[in-house]
């Protein structure tokens, strides 16, 4: 079942990382789905110059609805760009106060990685230096290759975290009543 979202919808920004491909030899380029601003980083760009852009584009149009990242995760990292992102450099999301309103991780493992000696898990890092709301998922995320070149994530597999900057988190089920509902989260 696919990811019933529309990223074209207002503004909303991706951030995509190239390594993020379908695996065959030798792999091929996918691009994320159409949205305001679609970027493909590159693998030589440091967070900071990545944060910055999206923060550029932000002041540009006033704020994001949503920034959206797409790259390869694991608990306490996301393959974005040089440096990918890491507790040394989470907080350079502070740069996107006021400019994102909500951040979403297409990543796998990253929602519940928590650093020993710090109150908040890495989700809630992100949420609380942006001041954006964050939307990560635990579980290995996978997604459908059905021909062309357009990454297709489908829904989230797993749990759906959505954390909020004052260190709150709210748990979606992947069955039931609780089933996230992107396009619900993002613009109410």
């Amino acid at each position: 079942m696919g990811l019933d979202f529309n990223f074209a919808r207002g503004k909303q920004m991706i951030v995509h990382d190239p390594r993020l491909n379908y695996p065959s030899k030798p792999p091929k380029a996918l691009r994320p789905p159409a949205a305001y601003n679609v970027w493909t980083v590159s693998t030589s760009d440091p967070l900071r110059n990545i944060l910055g852009w999206v923060a550029a584009v932000g002041k540009g149009v006033g704020q994001l609805d949503a920034l959206h990242i797409m790259a390869h995760g694991a608990p306490d990292y996301v393959q974005l760009g040089y440096d990918g992102i890491r507790w040394t450099n989470v907080t350079d999301f502070t740069m996107l106060q006021g400019l994102v309103k909500h951040i979403v991780l297409f990543s796998c493992s990253v929602g519940g990685a928590t650093r020993q000696g710090y109150s908040l898990n890495f989700g809630n890092a992100i949420a609380a230096y942006s001041g954006a709301p964050t939307v990560l998922a635990y579980a290995t995320q996978w997604y459908v290759y059905g021909g062309g070149n357009v990454i297709d994530f489908g829904a989230f597999e797993g749990s759906v975290y959505v954390y909020t900057p004052t260190g709150g988190v709210k748990t979606y089920n992947p069955v039931g009543k609780q089933q996230f509902n992107m396009t619900k989260t993002i613009f109410g």
